[in-house]
């Protein structure tokens, strides 16, 4: 009997030991129930960080029209007619590469590229025209009136290369771009800079004598530079 009921005790300490105290239990059951509640608070932040990102991204404006070149914007705007003539010059070498590369290159696309590319920097050599224009004592001048009247003659051949970009196309247009331009664009530059009071002054090289198949440059009133400037859109007459 007495040895019974000391085996019995004895399991009954066993089992007393082996179970975890309610007060642990307790503890357990909360510190697994914190560590669900920081998962999901966790998991909830990763949802609200990638819904914030989307948000984002689709706030953020996307010009889907554009086509490379098609739009630049002016260099910083310039205190002095240095700064003008300056600004100036790199649109016209940028000009310049354009029109060699379009007498050059064979790819259509390569054509479209570079004469979004000369249109966008022919488009911003006016605003330095006017800047350095406001720096004379007489408005620009002639040198002033013959930029405004040709620079449309480039503008529009810019544009035929695009609307017709076959080499053929792009290298005639070329070439009536460099007529206009070697005669009455860039010694005007020079002119209106000189006029302006401009520190920085640059003779700019003719693209003519340059292109893949070299012309000569015209003097102001020629046949080859009148046929030129009626083919582009610009003759003095229209």
């Amino acid at each position: 009997m007495q040895l019974h009921y000391f085996v019995t005790l004895i399991a009954l300490s066993a089992s007393v030991l082996a179970a975890p105290a309610p007060q642990q239990q307790q503890q357990q059951q909360q510190q697994q129930q914190q560590q669900q509640q920081q998962q999901q608070q966790q998991q909830q932040q990763q949802q609200q960080q990638q819904q914030q990102q989307q948000t984002t991204l689709q706030n953020v404006p996307v010009n889907m029209g554009s086509v490379p070149y098609a739009v630049l914007f002016a260099p910083a705007a310039p205190q002095s007619a240095s700064d003008a003539f300056s600004n100036f010059a790199n649109h016209v070498y940028a000009v310049s590469t354009a029109l060699m590369g379009m007498s050059y290159t064979p790819n259509a696309n390569s054509i479209i590229a570079m004469a979004d590319s000369g249109f966008a920097h022919e488009a911003l050599e006016s605003i330095e025209a006017m800047k350095m224009a406001s720096f004379t004592n007489n408005n620009g001048g002639a040198p002033l009136q013959a930029l405004v009247a040709n620079t449309p003659c480039i503008l529009n051949g810019f544009k035929m290369a695009v609307a017709t970009p076959t080499p053929e196309k792009s290298a005639l247009v070329a070439t009536q771009m460099s007529v206009v331009r070697d005669a009455m664009i860039l010694p005007n530059i020079l002119a209106l800079g000189q006029l302006s009071g401009a520190t920085n002054l640059l003779q700019f090289p003719p693209t003519g004598p340059m292109l893949a198949i070299p012309i000569n440059v015209e003097q102001p009133g020629s046949s080859v530079l009148l046929a030129a400037q009626k083919a582009l859109g610009c003759a003095p007459q229209q």
